[in-house]
C-alpha cells in the first residue's frame, strides 16, 4: 500500500516537473523567434577589414584575394603583407602624402595625434618600411595602382586624373624617406588649398599639441605628383598659390596696358589741338604749296599727252 502511494506521488511530481520544463522551453523558443524576426528586419551591414585604421575598399580586396602576389620562389605572399601592399597603393594617388618621423610617441600620444589630424580633414597611418617602399617603387614605376585588372585610379575631388608620382627617380626618392617608425599622412585636399595651407595645418598639429614637440618631424611629401624633401617643402610652402599667381599676372598684364592706354588719349589731345593750331598759323603757306604741287602735276600730264 505504502509502495503505491509512494510511486504515484514520485509519477505525479515528475508529470509537474515535465510540464514546467515544457512551459520554459516554449517561453524560450518564443523569445527566441522574436528576436530572429528582429534580427531579420534590420539592414544587413557586413564589416570591412581594417588594416591600421583606414577601411579597404571591397574591390581591392577581392581583387588582392584573386590574384595574389608571389614571392621569387612563386610562393603567396603573407595576406596581411599583401594587404598592406593594397593599401599603401591606393594612398599614393592622394594629392598630399606626408612623411612623418616618430620618436618614442606612445600609443596615447598617436592616437592624439590621429584625432587631432582628422579634425584638420588628414589621415595618419604608421607604415611598415619595406612593404611601404616597395608599394612607392611599384607604383612609380607602372605610373598607376592597377597591377590588377579590377583596380582602377580613383578620381580627384575636384574631378581631375589621379596625382602620380612624375618620374622613377621621384619615386625612389619618396621610398627612401622612411627610417625608423615612420607614418604617412595623406589627405585629397583641392587644387585650390596651398602648399602653404598644409605644411600649416600639420606644423599646428605638430607643435600645438603639447607631448610633441620634438618628437614628431616632417622628412618630406609627395604633393601633387612632385616629391620634396622637408627643405624643399618649406620652400615650396612659402611660394604663392596658383590663384595669387594668376592673379598678380593679370594685374601685371593690366597695369602696362592701361598705362599705354592713357598716354594714346594724352597724345591724340595734345596732336589734335597742336594740329589744328599749325593750320591757323601756316593756312596761307600750306595753300601756295598745294597749288604749286596741282600746276606741277597738269604740267606733266600735258606733256605726256603731246607725246603720246
Amino acid at each position: 500500500m505504502l509502495g503505491n502511494k509512494a510511486a504515484s506521488l514520485l509519477a505525479a511530481s515528475a508529470t509537474a516537473r515535465a510540464t514546467t520544463l515544457r512551459h520554459a522551453i516554449a517561453k524560450t523558443c518564443a523569445a527566441c523567434n522574436s528576436k530572429q524576426a528582429s534580427y531579420a528586419s534590420m539592414p544587413s551591414q557586413q564589416p570591412q577589414p581594417t588594416i591600421g585604421g583606414p577601411r579597404l575598399p571591397p574591390h581591392l580586396i577581392h581583387a588582392t584575394l584573386r590574384q595574389p602576389k608571389l614571392s621569387q620562389r612563386g610562393n603567396p605572399k603573407d595576406i596581411k603583407t599583401q594587404f598592406l601592399y593594397a593599401l599603401y597603393t591606393s594612398i599614393l594617388p592622394k594629392r598630399v602624402v606626408m612623411v612623418l618621423q616618430l620618436n618614442a610617441v606612445n600609443v596615447a600620444e598617436y592616437h592624439l595625434l590621429n584625432r587631432e589630424f582628422k579634425k584638420q580633414g588628414m589621415n595618419i597611418l604608421k607604415i611598415r618600411l619595406g612593404i611601404f617602399r616597395a608599394a612607392v617603387k611599384g607604383y612609380s614605376d607602372r605610373g598607376t595602382m592597377s597591377w590588377v585588372g579590377d583596380i582602377r585610379d580613383p578620381v580627384s575631388p575636384d574631378g581631375g586624373p589621379p596625382h602620380t608620382i612624375e618620374s622613377r627617380a621621384a619615386g625612389r626618392k619618396l621610398a627612401a624617406m622612411p627610417v625608423g617608425h615612420t607614418a604617412i599622412v595623406f589627405a585629397d585636399v583641392s587644387r585650390e588649398t596651398t602648399h602653404a595651407a598644409v605644411l600649416k595645418d600639420v606644423n599646428q598639429v605638430i607643435h600645438t599639441v603639447k607631448p610633441f614637440p620634438g618628437k614628431v618631424m616632417i622628412v618630406g611629401a609627395k604633393v601633387d605628383s612632385s616629391v620634396f624633401s622637408r627643405e624643399e617643402l618649406e620652400h615650396v610652402a612659402t611660394l604663392p598659390s596658383l590663384p595669387a599667381l594668376r592673379g598678380e599676372l593679370v594685374g601685371l598684364l593690366q597695369s602696362p596696358a592701361a598705362a599705354l592706354l592713357g598716354h594714346l588719349s594724352a597724345m591724340e589731345t595734345m596732336t589734335g589741338t597742336s594740329l589744328v593750331s599749325a593750320l591757323e598759323a601756316r593756312g596761307s603757306e600750306i595753300v601756295s604749296l598745294l597749288s604749286r604741287h596741282s600746276m606741277n602735276h597738269e604740267g606733266r600730264s600735258s606733256s605726256n599727252s603731246e607725246a603720246s
